[in-house]
């Protein structure tokens, strides 16, 4: 555009602005991408792989900054080696899984009277999911009784299920009436894009060879069309509006000491989700005091979480853990039950690793010979078995800005306050009894430490993080409209999991990507005139 080196300036390059980034390039758009991470040089992969070999944390090299935020409520968050302040983001170190949310998921309000409905529905999003699948390659299979509909196959074939899963987990469920079926991951079961199969090397979380998709693959392919440019180590500490209804520039850290500006037309906010909240409240203006783009006082609210509970036991056989590094199958069939006004959506996956010798040795509070003995009877006769539940959007749970705690460069802190309620209560309790039936129908000893969780309701945060910069059609209840673009501003959208109303129970990677290719295809028609 005249005036401007970039069609569009986005902050952030995990997989919702690579792929708001390829969808622009592609058409011939200059894109400008700030990143506060560093640019990972992927030749290294096999170095890394050493480290986690070794039991080091394979990416302290790459994101070496700690993270520095609080946490309030009921339950507390978890940043600590979930999220990555890379270019390409935490997608470096993903699990992969790559999940579609259920059509319920988007009618929540009109089906049960909890949460918000979307303003798209799932045939809505469904194009786009398939195209997310497609530029991910992701395995899966169809004909899940319990998934959404789907207007095609997987771009690749399933995984076959683990050895645990085909001997002792399938049996179990068959005779409970549960349906099991491989869990769909943007891993390649097959060469797929210039991208190679998977060989197995039992570390996903640092794939030397890139079978398990990363969002570097498509900002490499960005920056190859001449039409990308990436600056890294990037931190954008301020988005000013000087205009009324227009973001005019974005001021970011430079390595070396000092800031930069970017003016651009367009700017799309790509972060991870608290980052994107954080930095909308940093950029507050007398205009917009409780931070930019929030006239409807909902910015920062609604946050959610999905949470994970598990149970695990031995059983006689071995089960071979090490053969594969993923979990290859899950239960939908208690996702979206007639309950679901009482009990929430819930998945259940069944785990093809075994805890490390340490783990077991730590967990089982035993010492000396009998600790020798209990080793070697369990190590590799582990069966476990976990359930992600949803949590509801609550006013209460919101992300604000620490009065007192700063980041290393003086910024304030995000301070995440999560509320959890009967019915996210309730839904754990289901779902680990669900998972005592499966255990022990598939004869496993459960020991008493396993049970004490159980009796406790122990529960994780996944560090799923979601809302926030919720979408809608209404400005006075929603930041973003159900294009993404903010209501208070007419240049500035937001991408990622903070613009979801709710969050179901399954990962959402795969609809963060099936948004921004949506909204990726939006801009382009708007920048070419065909949208207003």
């Amino acid at each position: 555009m005249a005036g401007f080196t970039h069609d569009v300036c986005i902050i952030g390059s995990g997989v919702a602005g690579a792929l708001v980034a390829h969808e622009l390039v592609q058409r011939g758009r200059k894109v400008l991408i700030l990143d506060a991470g560093r640019r990972f040089d992927p030749t290294l992969r096999m170095e890394l792989m050493e480290r986690a070999v070794e039991g080091l944390d394979p990416w302290a090299p790459v994101d070496p900054d700690p993270e520095v935020y609080s946490s309030t409520g009921t339950d507390h968050v978890r940043l600590e080696g979930k999220r990555m302040r890379a270019v390409g983001g935490s997608t470096h170190h993903w699990g992969g899984l790559a999940y579609r949310m259920h059509a319920s998921d988007f009618r929540l309000r009109s089906l049960y009277g909890l949460g918000e409905d979307w303003p798209v529905s799932y045939d809505e999003l469904e194009p786009y999911y398939a195209r997310a699948e497609a530029e991910l390659g992701v395995s899966g299979q169809g004909g899940d009784p319990h998934a959404s509909w789907r207007s095609g196959p997987f771009p690749n074939p399933a995984f076959p299920f683990s050895y645990a899963v085909e001997k002792v987990v399938r049996p179990a469920c068959d005779h409970l009436g549960i349906s099991i079926h491989p869990i769909p991951c943007a891993r390649n079961s097959q060469p797929y894009r210039d991208r190679p199969a998977c060989v197995a090397f039992g570390v996903c979380h640092v794939c030397p060879i890139e079978a398990l998709y990363n969002a570097d693959i498509h900002l490499r392919r960005g920056v190859a069309t001449g039409n990308l440019e990436i600056r890294p180590e990037a931190r954008v500490v301020r988005l000013a509006a000087r205009s009324p209804r227009r973001v005019t520039s974005a001021t970011y850290l430079q390595p070396g000491g000092g800031t930069g500006t970017v003016e651009a037309p367009i700017f799309v906010l790509a972060a991870h989700a608290i980052e994107s909240i954080r930095l909308l409240q940093l950029s507050a203006s007398p205009r917009f005091p409780g931070g930019l783009a929030n006239s409807s006082g909902t910015l920062g609210r609604y946050f959610m979480e999905h949470w994970a509970t598990g149970l695990a036991g031995e059983v006689e056989e071995p089960l071979y853990p090490h053969r594969i590094g993923f979990n290859t199958a899950h239960s939908l069939q208690f996702y979206d039950t007639p309950h679901r006004r009482r009990i929430g959506a819930m998945k259940i996956t069944f785990s093809a690793g075994s805890p490390s010798l340490s783990e077991l040795a730590r967990d089982s509070g035993l010492w000396g010979v009998a600790l020798k003995r209990y080793l070697r009877r369990v190590y590799g006769r582990w069966l476990a078995a976990i359930v992600n539940v949803e949590q509801l959007p609550r006013l209460e749970s919101r992300v604000t800005l620490d009065p007192e705690l700063r980041d290393a460069h003086g910024y304030a802190a995000p301070r995440v306050h999560l509320e959890l309620g009967d019915y996210e209560l309730r839904t754990l309790l289901r779902g680990r009894e669900r998972l005592l039936r499966i255990l022990r129908a598939a004869r496993a000893r459960i020991p008493g430490h396993q049970m004490a969780k159980f009796k406790d309701s122990e529960r994780h945060p996944i560090a799923h993080h979601m809302g926030g910069c919720r979408m809608g059609i209404d400005p006075a209840g929603s930041v973003v409209d159900p294009d993404l673009r903010t209501h208070d501003l007419d240049n500035l959208y937001i991408v990622g999991s903070a613009v979801f109303p709710t969050g179901g129970a399954v990962n959402p990677t795969l609809t963060i990507a099936a948004l921004a290719l949506r909204a990726g295809e939006t801009l382009a028609a708007r920048l070419e005139g065909r949208l207003p």
